[in-house]
């Protein structure tokens, strides 16, 4: 089988959406299956370094907003 995985995420370390896809293709990966991998955050240089510029989120706001959507 193929499998695609894409990586869209601006930051590299931290990302959590990098680390579920990543325990994700680890678990369905079979021997002889094929990965094509995609780092979208190295073809769009424009939006790296977003958590440096001030559009990080710290968790106790982070939570605080999810309470108030749940």
């Amino acid at each position: 089988m193929k499998i695609y995985q894409i990586d869209s995420s601006a930051r590299k370390k931290g990302s959590t959406s990098r680390a579920l896809a990543k325990k994700l293709l680890d678990k369905i990966k079979k021997p002889g299956d094929e990965v094509v991998y995609r780092d979208l955050d190295d073809e769009m240089l424009f939006v790296s370094g977003l958590t440096e510029s001030g559009m990080k989120i710290d968790q106790i706001n982070l939570l605080t907003n999810l309470k108030r959507v749940i």
